[in-house]
């Protein structure tokens, strides 16, 4: 799948980036719609949600790297405020400990592309 994508589109296929993004997207559309949270919280974090993919979709599009660490720090933010909001309004351990398992690969993700950077 990955040759297939990067045959295809001519880029490198970043996995991470990839699984980030689309995560983000989901999340933001989910919370456009629904009403997940009181008040209109729910529609500035779907907000920055859709940001944060846009960001890394266009990181991927022009192979900027930059905007790739960009967008991976904005993603340990969103996920650790997704995983903070979800552990106080109760909405579930799973959700909590699931988007606490997304900010911990988008900083890892963070620190693989910086360590790679030091090492070029």
């Amino acid at each position: 799948m990955a040759a297939v994508v990067a045959m295809f589109f001519r880029r490198a296929f970043r996995p991470a980036a990839m699984a980030l993004a689309i995560a983000a997207l989901f999340l933001g559309f989910t919370w456009s719609v629904q009403d997940r949270i009181d008040g209109p919280f729910d529609n500035v974090m779907a907000g920055c949600a859709i940001g944060v993919a846009l960001i890394l979709f266009a990181a991927w599009w022009y192979d900027s790297d930059r905007a790739r660490r960009f967008g991976f720090i904005l993603s340990v933010w969103l996920w650790s405020a997704v995983s903070s909001i979800a552990f106080m309004e109760l909405i579930g351990w799973t959700s909590g400990l699931l988007s606490l398992a997304w900010a911990f690969l988008a900083a890892g993700s963070y620190w693989a592309e910086v360590d790679d950077e030091r090492r070029a």
